[in-house]
């Protein structure tokens, strides 16, 4: 990977490091909550609920962060959402694995307690799509963006259009 790649570790592990927490506490509360019925339901409707928050908020992160980078990069849907290609393969498999845990426990627990506190459990896996995103886009390796066509002026129109353009409009081009 790119010398950009190892100086980004840190924030690669504190993602990482999130990911393992909130699988792990969501698994946790969640399993719980199937074989006991009001406090431990109350916290694990607080994890799910606070897992989707904060999968919105790391999504949106990420959004801002490949906004930024799509001007210069070319950037891929696969690459950025499931790492396809853009990181190591075993962060990808780590990234994917987690939220599959996270797929499998919402689903299993919302299957087996369906009209219950319990079924909150399948917003939680938005934490691990967050996530996976937000590692995408601040540690993913993109080739640059393709050169594009400068002929394209200011205001929208191409050289070729000024050459049909009356004298006046010539003489005021907008700077």
């Amino acid at each position: 990977m790119t010398d950009e790649f190892v100086t980004m570790q840190p924030m690669g592990q504190r993602i990482e490091k999130a990911g393992w927490i909130g699988t792990g506490l969501f698994a946790l509360t969640a399993g719980a909550a199937l074989f006991d019925n009001t406090p431990v339901r109350a916290i694990a409707i607080a994890t799910a609920v606070g897992l989707f928050v904060a999968g919105i908020v790391t999504f949106m992160w990420a959004y801002g962060v490949l906004a930024e980078r799509s001007r210069t990069e070319a950037l891929t849907l696969p690459g950025v959402f499931f790492l396809s290609q853009s990181v190591p393969k075993q962060k990808q498999r780590l990234f994917i694995g987690l939220e599959m845990v996270q797929l499998a426990v919402a689903f299993t627990t919302a299957g087996m307690r369906p009209f219950t506190s319990v079924a909150f459990g399948i917003l939680a896996p938005m934490f691990g799509i967050g996530t996976m995103a937000l590692y995408g886009a601040k540690l993913g390796n993109f080739p640059p963006r393709p050169v594009t066509d400068m002929s394209i002026r200011k205001n929208g129109r191409s050289n070729a259009n000024a050459e049909n353009s009356t004298p006046r409009e010539r003489s005021t081009k907008r700077v």
